[in-house]
């Protein structure tokens, strides 16, 4: 661990020639760990549902532009992530997303990958196709929420990422966690002029339009 990062978030701590469990109530543990032992991974996965409630909560700090100046505009390439918290830009400031968001960009991300699309995941944007079309998704856990909700963050975000971050010319694309309904997936098409798709499981579904023109990108039996 030492090699790989400056801290050491470890919950015991060596004495003398043995370990002790640390001294306190609260203690922050690499993924690492938390992984290894089956009782503490079950026990992340069952609080995955109240997390992503609660991350919907968390304040929004930061002007946009000085934050969007920290990310370069490298092109990226398609990299999963570590399934663990982090803080990433979004409605202009920095806000928690969470394991349930970034399994959510896995199975999409892979999904349009396997379908022949060149996927990059250039922080803070999500996923961007880069060919044969251009398409900025932005990806939304609901965690309890109104969908609705979920599309209104997501269509300030994507506008402003297209603005500063481009590329210009592409599409927006909202990915949700869930079906919204066919009235907000007519909204988002017809009303917004956004691509809409959501997963029920590791299956990909989205609206009418949306698989009219994800069908550019060969995206066909996936559930669109």
């Amino acid at each position: 661990m030492k090699k790989r990062h400056d801290f050491i978030a470890a919950p015991i701590s060596r004495y003398a020639d043995t370990l002790r469990a640390g001294q306190g109530y609260l203690f922050k543990m690499p993924a690492e760990w938390v992984d290894h032992w089956p009782e503490l991974s079950s026990l992340t996965a069952s609080l995955d549902e109240t997390q992503e409630r609660l991350a919907a909560l968390s304040p929004v700090v930061g002007a946009p532009r000085a934050l969007m100046a920290r990310f370069p505009r490298a092109l990226g390439q398609f990299r999963l992530k570590n399934d663990a918290d982090y803080e990433a830009v979004i409605r202009g400031g920095l806000q928690r997303r969470t394991r349930g968001h970034e399994k959510l960009v896995a199975v999409v991300g892979s999904a349009l990958q396997s379908a022949g699309a060149h996927v990059t995941m250039p922080h803070p944007l999500d996923l961007v196709v880069h060919s044969p079309v251009q398409v900025i998704f932005e990806v939304k856990t609901l965690g309890g929420r109104d969908s609705l909700f979920a599309v209104r963050e997501a269509v300030g975000q994507l506008l402003e990422y297209r603005h500063f971050r481009g590329p210009s010319s592409a599409s927006l694309g909202i990915v949700l966690g869930e079906n919204p309904g066919n009235e907000i997936v007519s909204y988002v098409e017809e009303t917004l002029g956004m691509l809409l798709i959501w997963c029920e499981g590791k299956v990909i579904r989205g609206g009418p339009l949306t698989a009219k023109r994800l069908s550019a990108i060969g995206v066909v039996g996936l559930g669109i």
